[in-house]
C-alpha cells in the first residue's frame, strides 16, 4: 500500500501533535500525580470532541452493536497500556524501559496482519525494521551500547522492561481496534467514546483510592494544561482520521520515528538534553527507514 498525500499529511500532523503533547505533559507531570494528570487530560478533551461532533454533524449518531466490542477493545488496550507504562517507569530506570517501547511497530505488523489482513510490502517492512532499530538505539545509554549482552539480560531482571514490552503490545492493539471501530462509527464519535471511557475509569480509580485531590494542583497552570489538551485532542483526532487511509504498522512506524526525532529536538531546546553523535546517527537510521516506508 502506497501512502497518499492525505494519509501522509494526517500522519505527519498526528505525530507532531503527539510530540507536542508529550512535551507539555512532561512539564505538567512535575507537580501532579501521573494518574491524576492522565484523568484530567482524558476528561478535558471531551468538550473539544463534542465541538468536533458538532462541526461534523455527528451528534446523535448511534453506532451499530458491532461497534461495542471494538470500542471496548480500544478503550481497554489503551487504558491498560497507559497503566503498565506508568508502572514500568516507576519500577525501573528509563534507560531500561523506554527503548522497548520502540517495538510497537513490530507488534503492529504482526497483529494487523492477523486482525486487519494488512501486510506492508517488502521494502516497507525493511523500512519499519530500520525505524525500530533506530528508535531503539536512540534511547540506549552509552554504557548499554558498550555491553549489549548485559543490557538484554536485564530484560529478565528488570520488571519494568517486560512491562514496557507489554505496553508496546497493548498500544499496538489499541491502534488496531481503533481502526476496526472506525468501520462502524465516525472518527469524532469514537474519539469522544474513547476519551470518556478512559477518563471515567481513571476518575473511578482515583476516587476509590481517595486521591481525587491530586487533580487540584493542575489548576495552578491553566495555560499549560489547555495547551496540552489542545495537543492531545489534535493528536487523537488526526490519528483517527489517518488510520482508515494507512496501514496501522506504517502509521505506528512513522509516528514513532517523527516522535523520537521531535523528542530529541524538544529535549535539546526545553530540557537542555545533549544531542550526541550517536543520537544523530540513530535518527539518520530512522530517516532511511522512512524513505523505504514511503517508497
Amino acid at each position: 500500500m502506497t501512502l497518499t498525500t492525505a494519509a501522509l499529511l494526517l500522519t505527519l500532523g498526528a505525530s507532531v501533535a503527539w510530540a507536542g503533547f508529550d512535551a507539555t505533559r512532561k512539564q505538567l507531570s512535575v507537580r501532579s500525580g501521573a494518574l491524576a494528570l492522565a484523568a484530567a487530560l482524558s476528561v478535558g478533551q471531551l468538550p473539544l470532541f463534542l465541538g468536533w461532533m458538532g462541526l461534523a454533524r455527528t451528534y446523535g449518531v448511534l453506532p451499530p452493536a458491532a461497534y461495542l466490542p471494538e470500542a471496548l477493545g480500544a478503550i481497554g488496550f489503551n487504558l491498560v497500556g497507559m497503566l503498565l507504562f506508568l508502572q514500568a517507569v516507576r519500577l525501573s530506570p528509563l534507560s531500561h524501559t523506554i527503548p522497548f517501547l520502540s517495538f510497537s511497530p513490530v507488534f503492529s505488523v504482526l497483529l494487523s496482519a492477523l486482525l486487519l489482513s494488512e501486510l506492508p510490502r517488502p521494502l516497507q517492512l525493511a523500512g519499519v525494521g530500520l525505524i525500530v532499530l533506530g528508535a531503539f538505539l536512540l534511547n540506549l545509554e552509552r554504557a548499554d551500547l558498550a555491553h549489549p549482552a548485559l543490557f538484554l539480560r536485564g530484560l529478565t531482571r528488570e520488571r519494568g522492561s517486560l512491562l514496557m514490552l507489554a505496553t508496546a503490545l497493548l498500544w499496538a492493539l489499541g491502534a488496531i481496534f481503533d481502526k476496526r471501530a472506525l468501520r462502524h462509527a465516525p472518527a469524532s464519535v469514537h474519539a469522544f467514546v474513547v476519551a470518556a471511557g478512559i477518563g471515567l475509569a481513571l476518575l473511578l480509580a482515583l476516587g476509590s483510592r481517595g486521591e481525587l485531590r491530586q487533580l487540584l494542583p493542575l489548576r495552578r497552570r491553566p495555560a499549560l494544561l489547555l495547551l496540552a489538551l489542545g495537543f492531545a485532542a489534535a493528536a487523537q483526532g488526526l490519528q483517527l482520521l489517518a488510520l482508515p487511509l494507512v496501514l496501522v504498522s506504517l502509521f505506528e512506524a512513522l509516528k514513532r520515528c517523527i516522535g523520537m526525532a521531535l523528542a530529541l529536538v524538544n529535549g535539546a531546546l526545553f530540557f537542555r538534553e545533549p544531542v550526541t553523535g550517536r543520537k544523530l546517527a540513530a535518527t539518520a537510521l530512522m530517516g532511511a527507514g522512512v524513505v523505504l516506508v514511503l517508497a
